[in-house]
């Protein structure tokens, strides 16, 4: 939800195990696809689950609170 912003927009970054940042995914919709071929170089192969970071952008706030999850895929 735009939620008072002139347009939607997110980040979400997709983490090691250990919370670094291996690569960020931009979106202007509340969903986000990350490319087989991102997870291949990533990770080396399929990894059956996946932690990531997700935060709304902001045109006066910048990048919002995220919130983290480990996804089972």
């Amino acid at each position: 939800m735009p939620l008072a912003e002139d347009r939607e927009a997110y980040e979400v970054d997709i983490l090691t195990n250990d919370g670094q940042v291996l690569r960020t995914l931009s979106s202007d919709q509340p969903t986000v696809v990350y490319p087989e071929t991102e997870e291949l170089a990533d990770f080396g192969g399929p990894v059956s689950s996946l932690c990531l970071s997700v935060a709304q952008l902001s045109a006066t706030y910048g990048r919002g609170a995220s919130t983290k999850r480990c996804l089972h895929v």
